[in-house]
């Protein structure tokens, strides 16, 4: 996925993933938005972790046409 326009540091792109449970299982659904990123050892955005869902966040400034990166780990950028 590929910017189309600059896209400021800090900027909420939506929701990637969606969580929820099952009896004895835990699962994730993939929004289209959480589908087409890629990873990268030096990503530019990053997943901001909720209870329920998780939402991809800019790291830094990104230019029109940047590819949209992240790490496939789920982690750090945790908030309640």
């Amino acid at each position: 996925m590929f910017a189309t326009k600059d896209i400021p540091a800090q900027t909420n792109l939506g929701i990637s993933h969606y969580f929820f449970e099952t009896p004895g299982d835990k699962k994730l659904i993939r929004t289209p938005l959480g589908g087409f990123y890629n990873q990268s050892d030096d990503p530019n955005c990053y997943s901001l972790i909720f209870t329920d869902f998780a939402q991809l966040v800019t790291k830094r400034d990104i230019k029109m046409g940047e590819e949209l990166t992240t790490s496939y780990q789920i982690h750090p950028y945790i908030k309640d």
